[in-house]
């Protein structure tokens, strides 16, 4: 993977984190034009491995979807893939999905003072409130992808 790669997941990852954060949404205007370049950068150097890790990351995001993943998170992680590929994508989402899930319990718990509230909202029985995803999947992704460039 190109460094040209990592840097502008970089940059699209930290953008979209900080909308993310601050509205709860990723706008069309900060992924369309990272999707268009991503799309030109595949097809010039020839990584078109990236183009079908992409629509693997899609087609499993659209299943998240179904659970209430937001749409914004989808198209961040599909425009990630086809700068990163899928296996930093897929790890960041882990990760990311795990912290989400330690603040949700930690943030219940203090909210309520009660171990059944946490229990149930693990269960999925009592809702834990929306949660900025992609703040969290896109720098994850990001460094998963850095971690794994200069590991070999």
């Amino acid at each position: 993977m190109p460094c040209i790669n990592l840097f502008l997941a970089a940059i699209l990852a930290g953008i979209c984190a900080w909308s993310d954060a601050k509205t709860m949404k990723i706008p069309n205007q900060y992924t369309y034009p990272f999707a268009l370049a991503g799309l030109l950068l595949c097809l010039t150097t020839g990584q078109y491995d990236k183009l079908y890790n992409a629509l693997t990351v899609f087609l499993f995001y659209l299943l998240l979807v179904a659970f209430g993943t937001g749409v914004g998170d989808l198209k961040l992680a599909t425009v990630l893939a086809l700068f990163l590929g899928q296996e930093p994508v897929l790890y960041g989402t882990l990760i990311a999905a795990m912290v989400m899930c330690l603040y949700g319990v930690t943030k219940t718990f203090y909210a309520t003072g009660q171990i059944s509230a946490v229990v149930g909202v693990l269960m999925g029985k009592v809702p834990a409130g929306a949660v900025p995803f992609g703040a969290l999947m896109g720098p994850a992704s990001v460094l998963c992808a850095w971690f794994l460039f200069f590991k070999s």
